[in-house]
C-alpha cells in the first residue's frame, strides 16, 4: 500500500497551501533504505515528477524538493539524485549534517555539484550532534570554503520541529547567483 511517511505529514502541518499527499509525494517506500533497492520493480517517472511541479508553480513563493538520504544517493539502479536535479534543472540548497565527518562530506558533496555543471544556490548548517566537537570551528570553516550563502543555522532539537526549525533559516539570502561549477 501507499505509505505515508512522517516527513510527509510534517511538511503538510507546515505548509500554508492546500496539498496533494500523491503530489507532493508521489513515490512511496515501505522502508526507511535506499530507493534503488525498496524501488526495484518501478521506473522514477520524470513527467509525473515535472507535472506535480508545474501544479505547484503558481501556489507558493518557494517549492523545495527533499533529497532522498543525499545527492549521490540512487533512486534507481542507474538514475541518482544528482541526475533527478539535472532532468529538473533546479538549483541546489545543500543541508549540512554538523556532527563529524561534516567537512569532508559537505565539501565532496559541493564538489560534485559544481563539477555537473549545478547550481549551488546555498546551504544550512543542521546541528544533527548535540555534542559535537569544534562545532564552531567546522561552521566556520565551512563557511569561508562553501562559496555559496549560509542561508542558517538550525540548532539541535531532540524532538525535530519543521516550524521550529524554519525560524534559524533565512530565505531572504537566497538571490540570483547561483555559484556553478
Amino acid at each position: 500500500g501507499y505509505m505515508i511517511s512522517d516527513d510527509v505529514k510534517k511538511i503538510i502541518e507546515v505548509s500554508n497551501v492546500d496539498l496533494n499527499i500523491k503530489e507532493i509525494n508521489p513515490y512511496s517506500f515501505e522502508r526507511a533504505i535506499a530507493p534503488h533497492i525498496s524501488f526495484k520493480s518501478n521506473k522514477i517517472d520524470i513527467r509525473l515528477i515535472k507535472k506535480y511541479l508545474r501544479s505547484f508553480e503558481n501556489k507558493m513563493d518557494y517549492l523545495f524538493i527533499e533529497g532522498v538520504g543525499g545527492y549521490a544517493v540512487p533512486l534507481t539502479e542507474t538514475f541518482t539524485t544528482a541526475d533527478l536535479v539535472e532532468n529538473l534543472d533546479i538549483p541546489v540548497i545543500l543541508v549540512v549534517g554538523m556532527k563529524l565527518g561534516c567537512i569532508n562530506h559537505a565539501l565532496l558533496t559541493v564538489e560534485s555539484i559544481l563539477n555537473r555543471k549545478q547550481k549551488l544556490c546555498g546551504w544550512v548548517a543542521n546541528r544533527v550532534d548535540k555534542d559535537m566537537q569544534a562545532y564552531e570551528e567546522n561552521f566556520s570553516f565551512l563557511k569561508e570554503k562553501i562559496k555559496a550563502p549560509c542561508l542558517g543555522e538550525v540548532p539541535y532539537f531532540k524532538d525535530f520541529d519543521p516550524y521550529k526549525a524554519s525560524k534559524f533559516i533565512n530565505l531572504n539570502k537566497l538571490n540570483d547567483k547561483a555559484y556553478e561549477g
